[in-house]
């Protein structure tokens, strides 16, 4: 990794203190600057500023990941429809207890199982966050949720 090297996230959770997973922590380490960015709708947009770290064949499966975030979130939006302690313990994880979106993936995972591996997926505590902030006809990006 170059001295240079920046992670870009929109996880306001890496930035202001909130609970990280040690996955979170490790990827910290590795970076020199965190940037802040909008959620793109497009993985392949991360790609496009440039000097960002990004895993081998992300671009090529920037596609992949925006398709793998939306089957996602269906899925939380359905499991949060079928469990009622579902959306307020992802809201008090996130809202309260300031997890990081790979916190928030693990913890649903050891509470209700998961759809996504490992536990810890970012991908799976993004679509967490957003199935369980629209469910309250909130915005994921907005504080206090980001």
């Amino acid at each position: 990794m170059s001295d240079t090297a920046k992670l870009l996230s929109t996880d306001r959770a890496l930035r202001d203190g909130f609970t990280l997973h040690p996955k979170d922590e490790e990827v910290l380490r590795a970076a020199k600057v965190v940037a802040e960015a909008p959620l793109p709708k497009d993985m392949a947009a991360i790609l496009k500023v440039g000097g960002f770290m990004t895993p081998p064949g992300l671009e090529e499966h920037s596609a992949a990941l925006t398709l793998y975030l939306e089957i996602m979130t269906a899925a939380m939006q359905q499991m949060i429809a079928h469990d009622p302690k579902a959306a307020p313990a992802i809201t008090k994880w996130r809202i309260e207890w300031r997890y990081s979106w790979r916190m928030v993936a693990q913890a649903f995972n050891d509470t209700f199982g998961s759809p996504w591996s490992p536990p810890w997926n970012q991908l799976g505590g993004i679509a967490a966050c957003r199935a369980a902030a629209e469910k309250a006809g909130a915005d994921m990006m907005e504080p206090p949720w980001n």
